[in-house]
């Protein structure tokens, strides 16, 4: 038995004024201490789904209770209780949520967090052109570097027409909050070792502001031009806290 699209949107419809009608009537204390049930992710997915919850989210309340429950007793915070708790999270890296790969006469296979050497993203072998992308869901407020970690080999050619990118969405939108791009010289390819992991580091920061804490961000390293690409394997990319 299938449901179709638009009764599937009024079926959420529903479900989300029923929602903003119980918890409407509860104070914002009692909210909070329901919230020590759940999880983190939980609760920064009932704010995305639910108006009401994404109001209460602005509340300094939900953060203060967040950080005691954190650390166990009464803190004292000289900033906002929320940019403290984002703060605090101290995450080193990220992994991206979905690959998605492409490449001409390129071997390629698909491995959210690559463990070995011989499992690679992407390998392109002899291609003009390719393209991967990594998908970010939920990544916190603060400054990252798009780290990607490649392997070259001594016979490895074409590599100057390679360019990394990134962008950062607003939140709960389809629309570009920041937008990066890096081209590196081709001084910085040859400089890199062969026959080992390697890493290139985006130079410029991707910052994810608290009012757009738990977006969306998309990484993307492709080629350019028409010159052929020999012997390069993308094996991971991650978002490292700054």
């Amino acid at each position: 038995m299938g449901l179709s699209a638009n009764g599937a949107n009024s079926s959420t419809t529903m479900l989300d004024q029923g929602m903003s009608r119980l918890f409407t009537q509860l104070p914002t204390d009692v909210f909070c201490r329901i919230t020590r049930y759940l999880t983190e992710r939980d609760i920064i997915y009932l704010t995305q789904v639910n108006r009401y919850f994404y109001k209460l989210s602005q509340d300094e309340a939900l953060w203060y209770h967040l950080l005691r429950r954190k650390f166990g007793r009464i803190v004292t915070v000289k900033e906002s209780c929320r940019l403290a708790f984002l703060k605090s999270r101290g995450i080193p890296s990220v992994n991206a949520d979905a690959f998605e790969c492409s490449a001409a006469n390129g071997r390629f296979g698909i491995s959210p967090l690559p463990l070995r050497l011989g499992d690679p993203l992407l390998t392109v072998h002899y291609s003009p052109d390719f393209s991967v992308t990594a998908t970010f869901q939920l990544v916190p407020a603060g400054e990252y570097r798009v780290v990607w970690q490649l392997y070259l080999t001594p016979e490895s050619a074409g590599l100057r027409n390679i360019c990394f990118g990134s962008v950062v969405y607003w939140r709960n939108r389809l629309v570009t909050r920041q937008r990066r791009y890096y081209h590196p010289p081709e001084n910085t390819w040859q400089c890199l070792p062969r026959d080992q992991l390697v890493q290139v580091t985006v130079p410029d920061r991707l910052i994810v502001s608290p009012d757009d804490e738990y977006t969306k961000v998309v990484v993307k390293c492709y080629s350019v031009g028409s010159n052929w690409k020999i012997n390069l394997a993308l094996h991971s990319v991650a978002l490292r806290a700054v």
